[in-house]
């Protein structure tokens, strides 16, 4: 069975549907009333045509086996995402078209689930939830049948538009909701729209009773306490409002969400199932797709060299490993020839994997004022890759090993994030790579301490000075010194202690490096000079850090002893921040938004987290104080947690706790949440 049978639902007609717009168009006069009803008339159609996909299909069905005439075994994915594995031992991926009901070649993958496979977490659950797997499965579908009723006019390209804005602003969190056959949806909805506890008593009414207690005489004339009700009560008149407002809220959202999504729901995909029995069944359903897919859909040699491509200790999807198995050939010859350039397969598109001028220099070089092959969009699955300025940047990377071309392209991805193109920015990181660098020590481990000091002391200049000047900042002498000083001292400890105790070391001398980094950075990149080692380096940070909190202190003794009380000084600056105070169980995290704020907690912490105002003022840096809630709490849990916004949004600075030493596990898995949090709100500020 091969599975390419023609679609049976017929697609509507474009012209028609275009003329039931235009219709709708004349007949309202307001520009946003002709919106929204030209939303909701194209939203009523994709709707049904998803529901009949849906059904004709069956996207819920996680995986399915099937065995074509010719002997070839076809694993498909919720209906829509097909693997083949044909009968020479080659590997093919397709994709539904659901519009002509045929399989389509697909090598990309970019519209296959986001299905992770490793690493597995510590309780050995899964990296991923059939709610999530049918939430893809919804987008599919979505996304094809927006595309099918995309009217021909370029005029009303902007519904288009609407209806995507629409579906990612569905109020629904869980695509099975829709499935269900109970009380799920309006539970949903319950847990969405927040219940007004304030509401629920008097404070006027219970002050009035506590009033004529006090003044009465006998004890046993006291009445018992009642309130007075709306008609005499101005806040119980309020109170009933707001209730009143919060239940028209909730009625609101549900029809609304039942007008949207009632021809999804009509179908009873769910076979009758409660939501609860529904969750039960997928996560069995989800076990069964990772053993079938362990066990014969996916080739460990291609697993393998994925998990080299991608990083040992990065997450690692369905899709990456499928491309490397659609074209194990052209990765095991790269990985044979030139398997230090492994990882920059990660940024190629796949189509171009088994050219045999892949890594070239013609390709990767600019050669005068032209463009480089690598620069056209074709090459590139995103936009992070760029050509090269200099022939000698060339040679470093392609001197390097397959693990310092790795943390070579995360420093080219944050410098994209920054600068949108990474154009003439790359080769300046190289060049201050090479500065770093020891010229006499060749070893592939000395060169990684290098490149590790540059991603260090490049990211803190992201997160202290301006984008635009962050490069500057690198090229200055001092800083080279200070890298240079960093790693003559690592790989001291290596020569005198052995490689474990360099490893065991590595936290350790990663947060002196920042530490220094911050001394070096406050005094206009003027120190160290050329007659310090990294034991003056570290003396003279311990003392700057010393000055700093000895300076936040007396300020505040000044404060004090002007009479200003706990207020923040005039010269402080202030900030805010686009998230309140985070709690969970056992930690709760606080922005801090002024001046005032950092100098207290660098005083409670011992840090110099107060030179950090200015970055927070302009917008580029934001700080949070982490507190344990938890009664077993260690002394590691307590935090302070620097994150900085670069363009794909805020990434982790640093996190200490106590004198910059290192924080727990469960402390650091918490500022991770945070940093997600911070981008959430991103998200729906944009949208």
């Amino acid at each position: 069975m091969s599975g390419e049978q023609p679609v049976t639902s017929p697609l509507p007609d474009k012209h028609s549907l275009m003329a039931s717009v235009d219709r709708c168009f004349r007949r309202y006069k307001r520009s946003t009333t002709r919106r929204e009803k030209a939303v909701e008339l194209m939203w009523s159609h994709v709707m049904k045509l998803m529901a009949s996909w849906l059904a004709e299909y069956n996207a819920t069905r996680l995986i399915r086996r099937e065995v074509t005439r010719r002997g070839e075994t076809d694993h498909i994915l919720l209906g829509l995402w097909k693997i083949r594995h044909t009968t020479s031992g080659e590997t093919h991926t397709y994709r539904l078209d659901l519009a002509s009901g045929r399989w389509r070649r697909d090598r990309n993958l970019d519209r296959w689930p986001e299905l992770k496979l490793l690493p597995v977490t510590a309780e050995g659950g899964l990296a991923f939830t059939w709610e999530s797997l049918i939430g893809d499965a919804f987008d599919e579908v979505f996304r094809q049948a927006s595309k099918a009723l995309r009217l021909p006019t370029s005029a009303y390209d902007y519904l288009h538009g609407e209806l995507v804005i629409r579906w990612d602003r569905r109020d629904l969190s869980k695509a099975c909701s829709i499935l269900a056959n109970d009380q799920s949806l309006e539970q949903q909805i319950l847990s969405d729209v927040r219940y007004p506890m304030e509401v629920d008593g008097c404070v006027t009414c219970h002050t009035d009773w506590n009033d004529r207690r006090a003044t009465a005489v006998d004890v046993g004339s006291r009445e018992e306490w009642q309130p007075r009700g709306a008609e005499h009560c101005h806040e119980c008149a309020e109170n009933e409002k707001r209730k009143a407002d919060y239940e028209r809220t909730v009625m609101q959202r549900l029809a609304t969400v039942k007008a949207q999504f009632g021809d999804l729901r009509a179908l009873n995909l769910g076979e009758g199932r409660s939501y609860a029995q529904l969750k039960t069944l997928g996560g069995y359903r989800v076990k069964a797709l990772m053993t079938a897919l362990w066990h014969d859909a996916l080739d460990r040699p291609a697993v393998s060299l994925a998990s080299r491509i991608e990083g040992t200790r990065a997450c690692l999807y369905l899709r990456e490993v499928l491309r490397v198995q659609a074209n194990i050939d052209a990765v095991e010859r790269i990985a044979s020839e030139r398997p230090q350039w492994l990882p920059m397969l990660s940024r190629i598109h796949p189509r171009h994997w088994e050219r045999s001028d892949l890594f070239s220099r013609k390709l990767w070089v600019r050669q005068g004022g032209s463009a480089a092959p690598v620069d056209r969009r074709s090459l590139r699955c995103d936009r992070r890759l760029c050509s090269l300025e200099r022939p000698a940047s060339f040679r470093f990377l392609n001197d390097s090993s397959q693990v310092c071309v790795a943390m070579i392209l995360l420093g080219w991805a944050k410098l994209t994030e920054h600068f949108g193109s990474a154009h003439g920015h790359i080769d300046k990181w190289i060049i201050f790579l090479q500065a770093l660098a020891p010229s006499t020590d060749r070893r592939p481990a000395a060169r990684m301490l290098a490149i590790r000091a540059g991603l260090i002391l490049m990211q803190h200049c992201l997160a202290r000075c301006d984008a635009s000047l962050a490069l500057d900042k690198l090229k200055q002498p001092a800083v080279m010194r200070l890298g240079r000083a960093w790693v003559a001292e690592r790989l001291t400890v290596w020569r005198d202690q052995g490689y474990r105790e360099l490893m065991r070391s590595k936290a350790k001398g990663e947060a002196s490096l920042q530490q220094a980094s911050d001394w070096c950075l406050s005094h206009d990149c003027r120190y160290p000079d050329h007659n310090m080692n990294w034991t003056a380096i570290e003396r003279h940070s311990h003392t700057w850090h010393e000055h700093v909190q000895a300076e936040a202190r007396r300020r505040r003794e000044d404060q004090q002893r002007d009479g200003l009380g706990d207020g923040a000084l005039s010269q402080d600056l202030t900030w805010s921040s686009p998230i309140d105070a985070i709690q969970t169980d056992r930690f709760v995290a606080t922005p801090l938004t002024d001046s005032e704020a950092l100098r207290i907690e660098g005083d409670v912490m011992h840090h110099c987290v107060s030179v950090y105002d200015e970055n927070c003022h302009h917008g580029g840096y934001l700080v949070f104080s982490i507190v344990p809630t938890a009664a077993d709490a260690e002394k590691a849990d307590r935090a302070t947690l620097g994150v900085y916004l670069g363009a794909g949004g805020f990434q982790l600075n640093q996190l200490y706790s106590y004198c910059n030493t290192h924080v727990s596990s469960a402390a650091r898995a918490f500022a991770e949440h945070v940093i997600a949090a911070l981008n959430q709100s991103l998200v729906e500020r944009a949208a």
